[in-house]
């Protein structure tokens, strides 16, 4: 029979011990053993790679933070994976998100044995994305071949899904990523009204191949003005949602959808200006609250005032010709057309582009993408892809609202945020698909634990 709390006392322990007391002995020892070993090896290497020193410095600060405060371990996963910070930034060292991964990913493996009906919906969801993908690609007229990394790319919804979980969980993945849109807005601003950084590199005429002259475009990590733009007007219904919070909050949320607006007009994207102001509007329609419609019509004002010092952008960005965007969608639907059924394969569209191009569209480049992923998945995996998807789609939605994730705040910044990113994806193919797989294992993780929490309620005490 296990001891009420308190009873060590009783039983001759001392008055001073609690039950507590030795698991946290053990947390402490073990952290000081780890950040020993941590800093020794991290000598080492910085001794032999100099270049890798802030990296070091930077992962020894996160460090302290993670073993300070543990439940922002997940976190700043996703953090870090949504920034898709290049691989230099670590100075040749391994990547936290490929490490950090793999011991997330065992860790939501032991995890997915105790939530067996969680587990279940999303390894439904990953197969139906999965085997259209496994099919088009041993099948493909091209050439058979195995799609490891886009199979893997899966693991980011199955990780934040079963990783995610305990109260306000959800909630502290939401300002991780609120966090991660501030610094992505502000380091675009900065990078074309003062100058480019590393991390925050401009596209230009010198390193691009362009149909004409158009002014500088930030890049951020992401080193592409269109998918950096996206990422960060994909999180607008979460800058929202932590409008909605109070406290500092609510600023984050404010100060972030200023950085967002800035950000993409720093990028020039209009496909990421049109899902934000789509994100804006159906957050404020959904959300009766006045604080969200207030950040609204602030940030509309705001994106307008700050469009003057980006003009340049601006200008270009409405003079830039769709005549190209018109090629990669008709020749995406001549594949579909000689393909139907399986497409080309995965990858298939940009080695079959230069050879359609010469029959279809006036667009002069010799390999493209097909910018948009409806048109991609129709293309690589045919009528099989698309039905994967559709089915995918209707099992998690089926999931989500049976769960009433609707009738919160969170729930409605998450799924707005699944649907902002598709909207954006109307006119960006899948290289960037990951950030989509993060948001729906997010949506997962927290109407999973809705459904805990509604049973906690109506357990009797």
């Amino acid at each position: 029979m296990r001891r009420p709390a308190g009873s060590l006392k009783a039983a001759g322990a001392g008055p001073g011990l609690q039950q507590s007391a030795m698991p946290d002995a053990l947390l402490g020892g073990g952290a000081v053993l780890v950040a020993t070993v941590g800093a020794l090896v991290g000598l080492g290497i910085a001794f032999r790679e100099p270049a890798a020193l802030p990296a070091l410095l930077a992962g020894a600060a996160m460090a302290i933070f993670l073993l300070a405060g543990p439940q922002w371990i997940v976190p700043a996963f996703v953090g870090l994976t949504w920034a898709a910070l290049p691989g230099h930034v670590f100075g040749g060292l391994p990547s936290p998100v490929e490490v950090g991964g793999l011991l997330l990913l065992a860790f939501a493996l032991w995890r997915a044995l105790e939530q067996l009906e969680l587990a279940g919906h999303v390894l439904l969801v990953m197969l139906l994305l999965a085997i259209p993908l496994a099919a088009s690609a041993l099948l493909s007229p091209e050439g058979s071949t195995v799609p490891v990394k886009d199979l893997r790319e899966l693991l980011f919804l199955f990780i934040p899904a079963l990783c995610v979980f305990g109260a306000g969980s959800d909630e502290r993945v939401a300002i991780a990523l609120v966090v991660v849109a501030l610094v992505l807005g502000v380091g675009g601003i900065f990078s074309v009204l003062i100058g480019p950084t590393e991390l925050f590199p401009v596209l230009s005429e010198s390193s691009a191949v362009v149909l004409e002259p158009e002014a500088p475009r930030a890049a951020g990590p992401f080193g592409e003005p269109n998918f950096y733009a996206l990422s960060m007007a994909a999180l607008t219904p979460l800058a929202l949602f932590s409008v909605t919070r109070g406290d500092w909050r609510r600023l984050l949320g404010f100060a972030t959808l200023v950085a967002i607006a800035g950000g993409i007009l720093a990028a020039g994207s209009r496909g990421a200006a049109f899902a934000m102001f789509f994100a804006l509007v159906a957050f404020g329609v959904a959300t009766p609250n006045r604080q969200v419609r207030t950040a609204v019509v602030a940030t509309l004002l705001a994106a307008v005032a700050l469009v003057p010092l980006f003009a340049s952008q601006a200008n270009s960005s409405v003079s830039r010709s769709v005549g190209g965007r018109e090629s990669e969608n008709r020749i995406a639907l001549e594949m579909v057309a000689d393909h139907p059924l399986l497409g080309v394969g995965p990858g298939g569209y940009p080695g079959l582009y230069r050879d359609y191009a010469r029959k279809y569209g006036d667009d002069p480049r010799p390999t493209r993408e097909p910018h948009s992923l409806p048109l991609e998945i129709a293309s690589e995996q045919g009528i099989v892809g698309i039905l994967g998807w559709l089915t995918a789609a209707v099992v998690f939605l089926s999931y989500v609202f049976a769960r009433k994730i609707w009738s919160t705040a969170l729930g409605r910044g998450l799924l707005l945020s699944v649907a902002t990113y598709l909207v954006g994806s109307l006119f960006l193919h899948g290289s960037q698909v990951r950030l989509l797989f993060l948001l729906l294992g997010l949506t997962f993780a927290c109407a999973a634990q809705l459904e805990t929490t509604s049973s906690a309620r109506s357990r009797p005490s």
